[in-house]
């Protein structure tokens, strides 16, 4: 099981693009489990996972963060990180 993290906002033009093509991807694949994460209600997590610029997608296996992409990025791009991580 692959778990998602999104950080976002409602004010951030990017994470409005970025959220349609990943609540897909986590819709589409019973492996993965996505959570959305504003950062303005939930300053401490994105403390927590160092989050200094969004939209960030943080990929976690086992609890343990295996991969991190910063900005928008197309949906293969997306797969690919998944399919390594699996």
């Amino acid at each position: 099981m692959i778990k998602i993290f999104d950080f976002w906002s409602t004010w951030c033009k990017p994470c409005q693009i970025l959220s349609p093509t990943i609540e897909k991807i986590a819709n589409d694949n019973l492996n993965i489990i996505l959570e959305k994460v504003d950062v303005d209600d939930n300053p401490a997590l994105a403390q927590e996972y160092s989050i200094t610029n969004i939209p960030t997608l943080v990929f976690l296996k086992d609890g343990k963060e295996v991969n991190r992409s910063i900005g928008v990025i197309p949906s293969d791009k997306i797969l690919d990180i998944i399919s390594k991580i699996e």
